[in-house]
């Protein structure tokens, strides 16, 4: 389940939506039934596993890649989305985009798991 694709730096009131975004992702991982993987558009701060075809041809980059995401069209300054986002700082994490990348250019898919792997 793909909801948030900018980080917390990008929305416009950050300390209401982080209680919001942190419970709400919380509540899925809680809820997903173990063995069972949840899709996501990036991840890090944990074990990976790559298919290193899926991410020959793709980079970090810190930027914030507003052209590989899935609603780029929908940002502009007339649309309700530009309210709830502040595109104004070109930086994020650069996983996002490196990942953002792998999955427009490679089709990757990127999953997280709710269960303890190592303990």
């Amino acid at each position: 389940m793909r909801i948030y694709y900018l980080s917390l730096f990008h929305w416009v009131k950050k300390d209401e939506y982080t209680q919001i975004i942190c419970h709400n992702i919380k509540n899925i991982i809680d809820n997903t039934p173990s063995g069972e993987l949840i899709t996501c558009s990036s991840a890090f701060n944990g074990f990976s596993i790559y298919r290193s075809s899926k991410f020959l041809n793709c980079s970090y980059d810190g930027r914030l890649r507003i052209d590989l995401l899935p609603f780029k069209k929908n940002f502009n300054k007339n649309n309700v989305l530009h309210d709830y986002f502040d595109t104004s700082l070109n930086y994020d994490c650069e996983h996002s985009s490196f990942h953002f990348e792998e999955i427009q250019k490679n089709d990757a898919k990127i999953r997280i798991s709710s269960d303890i792997l190592f303990k």
